[in-house]
């Protein structure tokens, strides 16, 4: 196989000299160096993924150089010559059939030389410095440096490639092709069907294409964290076949380690990148000091894979080593991204002070807090000029503020900054996830619609930018927060068209299968499937991976959901002090988990042990910003203030914190709201509160009124209970207004959903 040259770029080159040759029409030279410059570029960058975004199976086809002359040239057939009635499409087959023999290959060369080094300088048609001038220029050496025999076998190789084009060949100039078969006839077999068959077998990829498609393919791995379609592997396993370059089989190697980490094969993947560094060291030699610098990355990329794999003594082990080896080589960018990944793993996973995170420690002073560490991380970034690195810090710096503070004026500062550095820099690849922590701050903010919409727009603005767990993180916080809304249908439909996309792909895979499991126990739970809460929970226990910590966190509350609902209050109450005493808490989720101990309280029949759980938690929560916190809270009080008799308090609670949960609140919120305000006017009409007639009817007909928009809010959410309570209430309340008609119809619709519960359970 040639190192560089193949008949592509000997097509290339004779598409240069026409250009070259011919320079009169501005419009047509414009044309004619898009092509060419299309042709230079590499044409590989954008085959792995659709317009979507997804991998293809399709694509492998336009992996390196065109097949054949006739797609080379497709283009040129728009393109109009100075002949009369021809397009350069025409041009360029009687150019390339012209080289007719090795004799007229080595002309072409020899004038390609002379267009880069006339005799007349003043004649010169091109700069040598331009990527025309480099590319003509390197044809000309790689041709000087072939064997004769390699030279016959890439002349051999461009007529089977110019083959396509014969038809039209003959159709345009039938004396010359005449001629050409005449010649060829004593020699060599006319040009034939029977010649199609060795274009197949015949490989048409230079060394210099190999090496670019396994670098543009590792890039594709490592920033969209997918895997490289099975047919463009296998077609670079069919190349790989034809070159025994140490350098390429370290490459070859390189990918397989992402191919089999990406598949959660964790053995084969070491075995690769244990490949890959052997193979590093023989093809730069053991004295030369590129040795250290492939050591580092090695063990950079096998630090990040034990973590990926929750083999957190090793991973911090290995990143040890890295440390220590950086330093040696004064490499700054590898030092730094080392010391910001030791952080990463003791904030997001809660990790035991190990050697190498007091060695992080030290870096930043004695005794460094979190916040001195970071400052050190990003003073070292900032002169070094490492942009993305000082923007992942700055989001470290937020995700310290909210764990401590709720949400700040700093932490947004932070955020904003982040964002504005990859903007400034066209830090493309770290925007999603700027996005996907702005759209968690305004989650927190109980705006949860404008969260909804970032995450949407991820994948409309940022798609081709954005990594596959980028977008699988926005898309299944999508589909979550549809099912928090009773769409549960569209959410699992919305997490089935994403498993297609990520199917293969280890981590990805138990993400999204962990969110339709969530969407499901979330269904169950509310539509009082119980059985089915409990396996979709214990799948969930067994099967998610624990190193994602917001999915532990979500899988935790409907748990005490489910325990709460199923009357296991022991459990759930031990369950929340045991999360209350974690490590490291975040203050958000720390509060939300007071609120539901108050609960818990409350669906003991004692609300009255809850209320400075509560009472802490609102103001906490209000302090810190943490609307949907907030609300939990409040709606704790207001049912504690119903059960102790104060009703008139309740309802004045509840009204105004109604607005904000109807706007920001989570979807099931307003329901509760809506029963608390039944009972507290329901207890206002009680005539040992309200002795007159006239007023105590009219609390009745606002407790009806709260009853049926809570009967509402559940329905839409398929809240079995809720509608239960809420249909009960309507029963009671038109019996005390001695509405026989109206309490006909809430024990008929109570009936009913009795009987469809009941059909659905008995159907599972």
């Amino acid at each position: 196989m040639a190192r560089y040259l193949t008949p592509a770029k000997i097509c290339t080159l004779i598409l240069v000299e026409s250009y070259l040759q011919n320079r009169e029409n501005p419009d047509v030279d414009v044309k004619l160096l898009d092509i060419i410059t299309n042709q230079l570029v590499d044409n590989t960058t954008n085959v792995l993924y659709d317009k979507e975004h997804s991998p293809i199976a399709g694509t492998t086809t336009n992996v390196g150089p065109p097949e054949d002359a006739s797609a080379f040239a497709s283009p040129l057939a728009a393109i109009p010559s100075d002949i009369p009635g021809r397009t350069y499409y025409d041009v360029f087959i009687q150019a390339a059939w012209i080289i007719a023999d090795l004799d007229q290959l080595h002309q072409l060369f020899d004038r390609a030389y002379s267009i880069l080094n006339p005799e007349d300088p003043a004649e010169r048609k091109l700069t040598p410095a331009s990527p025309v001038g480099h590319f003509v220029r390197r044809c000309n050496v790689e041709w000087t440096r072939l064997r004769f025999a390699d030279s016959l076998a890439l002349f051999n190789a461009y007529k089977i490639y110019i083959l396509s084009t014969w038809d039209s060949w003959t159709r345009t100039q039938p004396e010359a092709a005449k001629a050409y078969a005449s010649k060829a006839a004593n020699n060599e077999s006319v040009p034939g069907a029977e010649s199609t068959a060795s274009l197949t077998t015949t490989p048409m990829i230079s060394n210099d294409d190999i090496d670019i498609a396994l670098s543009i393919s590792i890039h594709s791995l490592q920033k969209r964290g997918a895997r490289v379609p099975p047919e463009l592997r296998a077609k670079l396993r069919s190349w790989l076949l034809h070159r025994q370059s140490t350098d390429t089989q370290s490459l070859h190697h390189f990918m397989d380690f992402f191919e089999a980490w990406r598949a959660g094969q964790y053995t084969l993947a070491l075995e690769e990148l244990h490949r890959y560094f052997d193979y590093s060291i023989a093809a730069k030699g053991a004295a030369t000091d590129g040795v250290k610098t492939y050591y580092q990355i090695a063990l950079l990329h096998l630090s990040v894979l034990h973590a990926d794999f929750e083999r957190w003594e090793d991973s911090l082990g290995a990143m040890e080593e890295c440390i220590a080896t950086a330093r040696e080589n004064q490499d700054t960018a590898c030092l730094n991204f080392a010391l910001s990944w030791l952080l990463y793993l003791r904030q997001a996973h809660n990790l035991p002070t190990l050697s190498s995170l007091r060695s992080l420690s030290a870096l930043a002073g004695d005794g460094g807090s979190e916040q001195d560490e970071l400052a050190f991380l990003k003073t070292k970034a900032k002169e070094g000029k490492h942009w993305s690195l000082v923007s992942s810090t700055l989001l470290e710096e937020s995700k310290l503020e909210l764990r401590h503070t709720g949400v700040s004026p700093k932490a947004l500062e932070h955020v904003v900054q982040s964002a504005h550095l990859n903007v400034q820099h066209a830090s493309y690849s770290l925007m999603p996830a700027v996005t996907i922590f702005q759209g968690s701050i305004y989650a927190r903010l109980g705006q949860s619609h404008i969260a909804s919409q970032l995450y949407s727009a991820i994948d409309i603005v940022q798609g081709k930018e954005c990594s596959l767990g980028d977008r699988v993180r926005s898309q299944c916080r999508l589909a979550f927060s549809m099912a928090q809304n009773g769409a549960y249908s569209a959410a699992q439909d919305s997490l089935s068209t994403l498993y297609k996309q990520v199917r293969g792909t280890l981590k990805l895979e138990q993400r999204v299968n962990a969110f339709a499991r969530l969407i499901a126990l979330l269904q169950s739970i509310r539509s009082d499937n119980l059985p089915a809460a409990t396996h979709h929970l214990h799948l969930l226990r067994s099967s998610h991976p624990t190193s994602d910590p917001d999915l532990t966190h979500e899988t935790s509350l409907l748990e005490i959901a489910f325990l709460i609902r199923s009357l296991q209050l022991p459990a759930a109450l031990s369950k929340i002090s045991a999360l209350l005493s974690a490590p490291s808490a975040d203050l958000a989720q720390t509060l939300h988990l007071l609120a539901l101990k108050a609960s818990v309280f409350a669906a003991a029949g004692k609300p009255e042990k809850g209320f400075g759980v509560a009472v802490r938690a609102a103001s906490r929560a209000e302090r810190a910003g943490l609307v949907p916190v907030l609300l939990e809270a409040l709606v704790q009080l207001a049912g504690i203030l119903n059960n102790v008799g104060e009703f008139g308090a309740a309802r004045e609670l509840v009204e105004a914190a109604l607005p904000q949960a109807l706007e920001c609140g989570p979807p099931d919120l307003p329901a509760r709201f809506f029963v608390l305000l039944t009972s507290s006017f329901a207890g206002l009409a009680n005539p040992a509160v309200t002795p007159g007639e006239a007023e105590r009817q009219k609390h009745l007909r606002e407790a009806l009124r709260w009853a049926e928009r809570a009967r509402e809010v559940s329905s839409r959410l398929a809240d079995h209970s809720g509608q239960l309570t809420a249909l009960v209430m309507k029963a009671a309340l038109s019996a005390e207004l001695e509405d026989e008609s109206g309490v006909q119809e809430a024990e008929a619709r109570h009936e009913q959903l009795l009987a469809d519960h009941e059909a659905m359970m008995n159907a599972r």
